[in-house]
């Protein structure tokens, strides 16, 4: 008998899973039926072949625990920049936002994080002389994010936020809609990074 107790020792539940009682008793009695299924076996067995067939039922089980208990995969989190002027809704061209709201989605929730307050990199002709700097500037402020969504952006900042692998969605929606059909956009996308 000293040998089954032995055995029953390996279908230890890690630490981690004392939390769910009900679970851990449950293993322990499906590990014993087996280990009573093998001892049964013992008499017709050789010592050898009984205790490898202990170290299967060990080995089978305790896979069986971590398959069912593998910690949940990540869920996906993004963070969104959000070019608006009402805050309600994607309003605002990228190039004229004074500020983004940043928002981020993970475990399926849509927060708002905080507001950003930014440079407008051009509002006229005559003040566009360092545009490629403010261009530079109003992405470093955004640069955590993994999407922009803005009314409408130019090829320059999009060429530039696409090499920092920042996604840019050109809409007019409610911020919380368009978030979410960003969300299926870079869920589908594996080439854009989660942060």
């Amino acid at each position: 008998m000293d040998e089954n107790n032995e055995a029953l020792k390996a279908y230890d539940i890690p630490q981690a899973y004392d939390n769910n009682l009900a679970f851990k008793e449950d293993m322990k009695e499906a590990m014993k039926k087996d280990v009573k299924q093998y001892s049964r076996e013992e008499n017709s067995s050789s010592s050898f072949e009984y205790n490898e067939k202990l170290k299967e039922v060990s080995d089978v089980s305790k896979v069986i625990v971590m398959e069912d208990h593998k910690e949940t995969p990540v869920s996906a989190r993004y963070r969104f920049a959000i070019a608006t002027k009402s805050g309600i809704n994607v309003d605002q061209h990228f190039g004229h936002a004074t500020e983004f709201h940043i928002y981020e989605y993970k475990d399926g929730d849509i927060s708002f994080v905080e507001l950003r307050n930014i440079e407008k990199y051009c509002t006229g002709i005559e003040e566009c002389d360092d545009h490629e700097d403010k261009i530079n500037r109003t992405i470093r402020t955004i640069e955590d994010c993994s999407a922009v969504l803005a009314m409408r952006a130019g090829d320059a900042p999009i060429k530039k936020l696409a090499e920092k692998g920042i996604e840019v969605f050109q809409m007019y929606d409610g911020i919380r809609s368009g978030i979410n059909k960003a969300i299926e956009s870079l869920k589908s996308n594996s080439k854009v990074a989660q942060i």
